[in-house]
């Protein structure tokens, strides 16, 4: 064979072989950059012996009901994450719909345009990874950079709560069962957020938001469109009702961290359905729903039973929560937990029982780190080891 092609094949065989090495490092490069940052957690075991229960619409105003949307998807990036419609696009379609709250959740980046008549609160979802375990941070003022693209672990899911909540004021967990991203064992030690996504095109959840709460993790419910384009994906189908004037942000968020919202299935945001009033004493709550009702059932404790669109219920000595599912013609709502509580005018959400194990963390880092050394110096460092050796022989050699 002439000198030139064997010169040329022995070429492409270089190529190939640094190519394939870089397949080799580009992924673990990634592995290691973000897992070496994972911290893991301790969790401690929430407490559930409260005597007292707290109703969120024990103070309901009748026809006072701002519909309201936290999740929805721009284009952004450049058009590399999955969005179709520009920012006024997506926020003067809520405006037309008679919605008062708006907020554009992008993929790690917050947006904000000034729209007349609406309220915008600044959100964004967290989470590129390739299970979608995804959080929403609301009323963000800078988003979280951190997340582990590949597999992860509860220590890990816990770690991006808490990130997340450093700028943001509330922090809800996104489409849970879309693809098995929480499951119940993560829901029974996973704590620091405020709110459930239990309704949204991709998956609902109620299953899990049930058993966080029969675990002891407090949390209220959120319904979000998580529109990536509004053709395929229309405005108004999942949202909430805020029991509030909406006129700023301080109100809407307050609203929403004690529970004085329900959730909405629905077609261009129609309501057909409201709360007339649901009160509590001692044991005892009293219930009224009115508009085009087919059907009321109530939860307890994950258990559904058929009952009538008003009435009384006793509640039972060792009920740890009830709330209610009304379906109705045109939509259908669904109320937050009467919930154990030790304080029955508030219920706290996005209580912190997780605490850093920097023993368990130091160790799992290296981890990452050892394996990243060892597949480096294999495939960069495998022939100059190999004369190492030698080159010790040869200086002993010398010395005598």
């Amino acid at each position: 064979m002439p000198k030139d092609v064997r010169s040329a094949s022995d070429k492409w065989k270089l190529a190939g072989k640094v190519f394939i090495k870089f397949l080799i490092m580009l992924p673990l490069t990634i592995y290691t950059f973000y897992y070496y940052r994972t911290e893991i957690y301790d969790f401690s075991e929430p407490v559930n012996s409260h005597n007292q229960y707290y109703n969120p619409y024990q103070n309901w105003q009748k026809g006072v009901l701002a519909k309201a949307n936290f999740h929805a998807h721009s284009k952004e990036w450049g058009g590399l994450t999955n969005g179709h419609n520009s920012d006024q696009e997506i926020l003067e379609t809520y405006k037309k719909l008679g919605f008062k709250v708006a907020g554009l959740s992008n993929y790690h980046k917050i947006n904000q345009k000034d729209i007349p008549g609406l309220l915008e609160i600044p959100c964004y979802e967290h989470g590129f990874n390739i299970d979608k375990v995804h959080f929403l941070g609301i009323n963000s003022t800078l988003a979280d950079d951190l997340d582990f693209p590949f597999k992860q672990g509860i220590s890990q899911k816990q770690q991006r709560v808490l990130n997340i909540r450093e700028n943001a004021s509330l922090v809800s967990i996104c489409h849970p069962n879309l693809k098995n991203a929480i499951t119940k064992k993560d829901v029974e030690k996973l704590s620091g957020y405020h709110l459930f996504e239990v309704l949204s095109p991709y998956a609902t959840s109620f299953d899990l938001y049930d058993h966080a709460i029969m675990n002891g993790h407090m949390s209220w419910i959120l319904a979000s469109d998580d529109t990536h384009d509004l053709k395929k994906q229309p405005a108004g189908s999942y949202f909430v009702g805020i029991n509030s004037e909406a006129k700023n942000k301080i109100e809407v968020l307050n609203a929403l961290k004690s529970g004085q919202h329900v959730a909405y299935k629905s077609k261009e945001g129609i309501t057909d359905i409201e709360i007339d009033s649901i009160k509590i004493n001692n044991t005892e709550v009293k219930y009224s729903f009115s508009g085009n009702i087919k059907s009321v059932f109530l939860i307890e404790d994950g258990i559904p039973q058929s009952i009538a669109s008003n009435g009384v219920i006793s509640l039972k000595n060792n009920s740890k929560f009830i709330r209610f599912e009304v379906i109705g013609e045109k939509s259908s709502l669904y109320t937050n937990p009467i919930i154990r509580s030790n304080n029955q005018n508030l219920a706290e959400t996005g209580v912190i029982l997780a605490a850093i194990n920097l023993p368990k963390t130091f160790y799992y880092r290296l981890w990452p780190l050892s394996l990243f050394t060892a597949v480096f110096a294999v495939l960069f460092l495998r022939k100059p080891l190999s004369v190492l050796p030698g080159i010790i022989q040869k200086n002993a050699n010398i010395r005598r």
